[in-house]
């Protein structure tokens, strides 16, 4: 899907706009819908599984050459302008430190809540029923049922 077309599919009414993604290769579960104001740059990257919530201003960047995947498992709620970034790169020499592109899966576990503006790295999985708090930077894997927030992010605590 090219960039125009993905910009034009971000406006548009929510059953049009879910009709262009599934189209162009986006899976989606049942009750799953993704706001107004989106990014997503390939999207036979993203899986969405039941009742999946992804609130306007989300940004998911795979790669266009990427074959790793961002996968929301069911229940899972994404708060506005998070941002999904798979693609990184490996530390280069001096004279380029932006080395060789790297490429690793994200997974967000069943009924996980990402708050606002966070951002969350390749090679992530949250696990489930956590809870990602706003403006959070995920650099790590996040056990099932914690709470966790910051820069980069850190336990804070148990959830029951």
């Amino acid at each position: 899907m090219g960039r125009l077309t993905m910009e034009m599919a971000s406006i548009l009414p929510k059953k049009i706009r879910m009709l262009i993604l599934a189209k162009n290769g986006v899976v989606f579960g049942n009750n799953s819908a993704i706001s107004r104001r989106f990014y997503l740059d390939n999207p036979q990257c993203l899986r969405m599984g039941n009742n999946v919530f992804v609130n306007y201003g989300v940004h998911f960047h795979c790669g266009a050459q990427s074959d790793a995947t961002i996968s929301l498992e069911d229940n899972v709620f994404i708060g506005p302008d998070v941002r999904f970034c798979i693609p990184s790169h490996e530390i280069g020499q001096k004279t380029q430190r932006a080395g060789k592109n790297t490429y690793k899966p994200i997974t967000i576990k069943k009924g996980a809540w990402i708050g606002a503006c966070s951002l969350i790295l390749g090679g992530v999985t949250v696990g489930e029923g956590s809870v990602v708090a706003a403006g959070a930077v995920v650099v790590n894997d996040i056990p099932d049922n914690e709470l966790w927030g910051g820069v980069p992010a850190r336990y804070i605590k148990a959830l029951s």
